[in-house]
């Protein structure tokens, strides 16, 4: 096959797949497929890399796969919006390494899960707090705030002094790593 033949090969087996996703979409949309998940009802959806849909708006952006960590295919992380809550996801940015937890009113980040710790344990990391950060949902706002941490923590490079607004795709570094953030 000459080069030109592989693009044209490579761009049809896209134009599929993004055609077999919008189908699917659309699919769950109407009802016709769907899953019951244990968190709650299906009704938004992030995949790692860049997918968000919000089937309750129909709004979609950033359509694009990306691999990382020890899978050189990508990782792929589905959240599910449930009932009264958001999945919160932390990515390690540099393993990989996912932890999620749901999200109502606040969620306790920290190194030790315990009924009276944290309610997401993130175990990559020695340096961590036992009780990092504290997740903060406000209506749509979702912000953090450093519960006196002894490595402190950062905001896309800037260190957390008060309790800050955080978005989807911020970095966020507690003690010495550094997690992306995946509100969904």
């Amino acid at each position: 096959m000459t080069k030109e033949n592989i693009e044209v090969v490579v761009i049809v087996i896209c134009a599929a797949f993004v055609v077999f996703v919008f189908i699917m979409l659309l699919l769950i949309k109407l009802g016709i497929i769907g899953h019951k998940s244990p968190l709650g009802s299906v009704n938004k959806i992030h995949i790692n890399g860049g997918m968000n849909v919000d089937f309750m708006s129909g709004r979609s952006a950033d359509i694009g796969l990306t691999g990382f960590g020890e899978n050189s295919l990508g990782t792929v992380v589905v959240g599910v919006e449930n009932e009264g809550g958001l999945n919160i996801i932390f990515e390690n940015v540099i393993t990989g390494m996912t932890f999620s937890g749901v999200l109502i009113d606040r969620l306790i980040v920290g190194r030790k899960f315990d009924n009276n710790y944290s309610n997401l344990e993130i175990s990559d990391d020695k340096s961590i707090s036992k009780l990092h950060i504290e997740v903060i949902r406000d209506k749509n706002l979702v912000y953090i705030r450093d519960l006196g941490s002894t490595n402190h923590t950062w905001i896309n490079g800037n260190y957390l002094t008060d309790i800050t607004n955080v978005y989807s795709g911020d970095i966020i570094r507690l003690g010495n790593s550094e997690y992306r953030i995946y509100i969904t």
